[in-house]
């Protein structure tokens, strides 16, 4: 059989989806024992945080180059190695002894994600597009997220279980589900879902001699993108959601006080069904115009900032469970619905690099949340109503930036 014919078993929708089980499956199975690992190779609280810095700050370097060579060099092969650098990194991590070695393989896993990141999206959007399937977008990624977060579920549970034997096994594990990535990317991934004559200009050499000024070209025509207003809303509107960082980090050590170590499975598995569902509602919704796009973005990053303080009230018992699995109902529907805003807005040939583009400046200001969160940790013992103040504080700063963004577009001509 051809590789053409191999190519034409799978649509572009499915290989999509499959590569989100990929991808869930290698984040979700180290998910759960990342933190307790690192603390038990001798690595302080503080130091926790600085290794995720070194990790944002390679995603945020890497960002637009690979973005730029996605819609260049081939969307195709920025997947592939991108999946080739989340194996290394597992590896890696196999081998970790401390904070240095812990570092380089955060870079490694960083450089990964730059290089996935805006190329899978870009993609799947372009291939839909060529099956004049456009409107079926949104639903796509929605799919998409959904999967992923169940995936993610069954990664994490099945590391937690690897874990009790030895923490170093689930990032193993995480490693070998980056090869069925590979070999999709490979084999399966259509050329429909390229930049504008990307396969010709890979075909004829890749030592072109207009590569930079291919590269050039690219960058000007993501940066018009960029400075169109609904772009900038969407990237405020992303930055607006960082201040859930302090969630993101400190809810095991908030459930803990109730539930012991053990029983922050089962918080993780309700969180998980929390973002499966809000994916879900996502892919329900019917193609939308930008005006509605914004209004669904708003009420679900609303509908998961109001629950904070509830959550606080609640506290780490039954009930304050059930309050989370809401708020992540919104969290969970966020990023879908991102992504669709954004790849509805970038041009046919630069996708990958606007949506790059975009995740620079969020991983920018997530790195200064990062280094924020370990200068105020660093020495200092966390207790429930410190991570009260820092939730309360952070979903107050989001429910502000929101309204903003909404009197931005109201009173915009």
């Amino acid at each position: 059989m051809s590789s053409l014919t191999k190519r034409a078993c799978l649509k572009p929708e499915t290989v999509f989806l499959i590569l989100q089980v990929t991808i869930g499956l290698f984040m979700g199975a180290h998910s759960t024992i990342y933190v307790p690992f690192l603390v038990q190779i001798g690595l302080s609280v503080s130091q926790v945080f600085l290794v995720n810095v070194f990790y944002a700050g390679a995603i945020m370097v890497a960002e637009v180059p690979t973005g730029m060579l996605a819609d260049t060099r081939g969307r195709r092969w920025s997947v592939q190695m991108g999946m080739v650098a989340w194996m290394l990194s597992g590896v890696m991590y196999v081998w970790v002894s401390g904070f240095w070695s812990a570092v380089i393989a955060e870079v490694v896993g960083g450089i990964g994600q730059a290089f996935i990141s805006g190329s899978l999206n870009a993609w799947i959007t372009d291939a839909l597009h060529m099956r004049d399937n456009q409107v079926e977008r949104k639903r796509v990624f929605g799919n998409g997220e959904a999967i992923k977060r169940v995936f993610l579920l069954l990664g994490g549970a099945f590391g937690a279980l690897l874990g009790g034997w030895t923490l170093r096994a689930p990032f193993a594990v995480s490693a070998a589900c980056a090869v069925p990535g590979i070999i999709l990317g490979l084999w399966y991934m259509t050329p429909d879902g390229e930049a504008h004559n990307v396969q010709d200009r890979v075909a004829e050499d890749v030592q072109d001699p207009q590569g930079f000024a291919a590269f050039t070209a690219q960058w000007k025509d993501a940066w018009c993108v960029l400075n169109q207003r609904d772009m900038r809303w969407i990237m405020l509107f992303m930055v607006s959601a960082i201040w859930f960082a302090p969630i993101n980090f400190f809810w095991p050590i908030w459930f803990k006080t109730c539930t012991g170590v053990r029983g922050l499975g089962l918080v993780w598995i309700v969180m998980m069904m929390g973002l499966l569902v809000g994916s879900k509602l996502v892919s329900t919704l019917k193609h939308a115009e930008a005006s509605h796009e914004r209004r669904h973005l708003l009420l679900a990053i609303v509908a998961s900032a109001v629950f904070v303080p509830i959550l606080v009230l609640a506290g780490c018992g039954v009930w304050g469970i059930a309050v989370f699995f809401l708020h992540e109902i919104g969290r969970g529907a966020i990023t879908p619905l991102q992504s669709a805003y954004i790849q509805g807005r970038a041009q046919k040939r630069n996708g990958a690099t606007v949506e790059s583009s975009v995740s620079l400046l969020v991983n920018g200001c997530g790195m200064l949340v990062l280094v924020a969160l370990g200068t105020a940790t660093q020495g200092v013992q966390l207790s429930m109503p410190i991570i009260a103040t820092l939730w309360i504080c952070g979903s107050t700063l989001v429910l502000l930036c929101v309204f903003a963004l909404w009197l931005w577009r109201k009173l915009s001509p």
